[in-house]
């Protein structure tokens, strides 16, 4: 960090946390200083012409945007966030953590969103240090949800003047470390605060991560990330975000005593059930999954901990299982296909059963016709391949090629929505099945070691939504 001018403005950092580079002598204050704000640009903002196109100077004026402070953004302004894994809330935004977000450009970094039906996750990715401060609406009450070196909750009540303050920051979670105390003082202010970020001094320096609570499914925000070096500049999101979450006092961890909140300025996240499937190279089905294969796919995990992959290439779903421990293993794939519903079986052979829905269930409608037995190379192989794939639909490895714990799928599917499930077996414990997602509670999950019965109850609602697009 750039040494900073103003004396009253590096005492309040060290107090709510940002610590400076050793460059700057640390000094230990006793008191709380009277605040001094730098003096900031008034200039009306500019340039703003997309949602991705983001950042600005601070407003330090109670009205800005040539004096007009009401919005005229309605409760439209709204997008659905991607399903995918939960989040270590450490400040380190690794690819393979975030490979399942929504991306949006900022002006100096990005913006990362998901969720996982319970949990916002917001990740922040900056060219500069700075400060996080997330505005969310509560029912009717709105709180700042602040990051710097600690974490602090300042909450607003709206009144017929405006909204004021009935909750100051306490700053809290300090601590950097993983030490059990730590660990046990963050979850503890996940369950009491709704929310969780990274601090200032944890993992990257230029990156933040949220945690923050999926109230019935949405929440009404908006995103402010105050930057060093001159601590003037803002990134934003959306670009619609009102000037009340972007005052400099709030960002700075100054709660004032009032502020001119625009909630319909702001963005609804609202969750969704589809899994994003990134897009990829299409694999060899050979029964291994070779390194870099599937570098491009999402990794999702069955019940036991095995892995799952999935990945497309606009024409076909692509999925690779690869079990732990070692043993050999049989997959299904339940797939649905409107108003039917496709088990894809790999053992030894390959094959198709359909089942079709009725008053009374899912009635079998095709039993399984066993193909593709063989494990080698040969013209006449790659033919029976080559049928199988353009008369059902789908292609994998049978369980006797590559990797006696690895399978590879090919599905011919649509743009657009795939609802599926995945289970398999071990060759030497069939009584049990491995399944995902793991919250499964059907017919998918039931072991049928004398083979599939002529009726099934499936909960489709269960199952996995695959968003497949370019």
């Amino acid at each position: 960090m750039k040494e900073i001018a103003l004396v009253g403005f590096l005492a309040f950092l060290l107090l709510v946390g940002c610590t400076p580079q050793p460059t700057l002598q640390v000094v230990y204050i006793t008191a709380t200083p009277q605040l001094a704000l730098p003096q900031l640009s008034q200039t009306p903002e500019s340039g703003l012409t997309t949602v991705e196109v983001l950042g600005n100077s601070i407003d330090d004026s109670p009205v800005a945007n040539g004096g007009n402070s009401q919005s005229t953004v309605g409760e439209s302004n709204s997008l659905i966030a991607p399903k995918g894994e939960p989040v270590i809330i450490d400040g380190s935004i690794s690819p393979e953590e975030w490979v399942d977000a929504n991306e949006i450009e900022l002006s100096k970094g990005r913006l990362l969103l998901k969720q996982d039906g319970e949990y916002l996750y917001l990740g922040i990715i900056s060219q500069h240090l700075g400060l996080g401060s997330v505005c969310v609406l509560w029912d009717s009450d709105i709180s700042i949800l602040h990051s710097s070196a600690a974490l602090g909750t300042a909450n607003y009540v709206e009144t017929g003047e405006g909204w004021s303050k009935t909750r100051d920051f306490v700053w809290t979670n300090r601590d950097t470390t993983n030490s059990q105390s730590a660990v046990q003082a963050r979850q503890e202010h996940l369950e009491r605060e709704n929310w969780l970020a990274s601090n200032g001094n944890m993992g990257e320096p230029s990156e933040m991560e949220y945690q923050i609570l999926l109230a019935d499914g949405a929440v009404r925000l908006g995103v402010t990330y105050l930057m060093s070096p001159d601590w003037e500049s803002t990134d934003f999101w959306p670009q619609t975000l009102g000037e009340g979450c972007r005052y400099f006092e709030p960002l700075a961890g100054d709660a004032p005593d009032s502020v001119d909140f625009d909630p319909q300025s702001w963005m609804t996240v609202m969750a969704s059930s589809e899994l994003f499937v990134p897009q990829g190279d299409a694999p060899i089905l050979d029964g291994t999954l070779s390194a870099g294969e599937w570098d491009d796919a999402v990794s999702k995990s069955f019940t036991d901990g095995s892995e799952l992959y999935l990945m497309h290439d606009d024409e076909n779903l692509y999925l690779g299982i690869r079990a732990n421990p070692s043993n050999m293993i049989v997959g299904n794939i339940f797939i649905d296909r409107g108003g039917e519903v496709a088990i894809l079986h790999s053992s030894a052979a390959l094959g198709t059963a359909i089942y079709t829905q009725s008053e009374e269930g899912w009635e079998r409608t095709q039993r399984f016709v066993w193909r593709c037995r063989s494990t080698g190379d040969s013209a006449s192989a790659r033919a029976e391949r080559d049928v199988f794939l353009a008369e059902d639909g789908w292609l994998a490895n049978n369980s006797y090629m590559g990797n006696p714990n690895e399978l590879e799928y090919q599905i011919a599917v649509p743009e657009g929505t795939v609802r599926l499930a995945a289970t398999f077996m071990r060759v030497n414990d069939l009584q049990r099945r491995v399944y995902w997602p793991i919250n499964l509670d059907d017919d998918c999950t039931v072991p049928t070691p004398g083979g599939m019965p002529s009726l099934l109850s499936f909960s489709l609602d269960q199952w996995a939504e695959l968003e497949i697009s370019p």
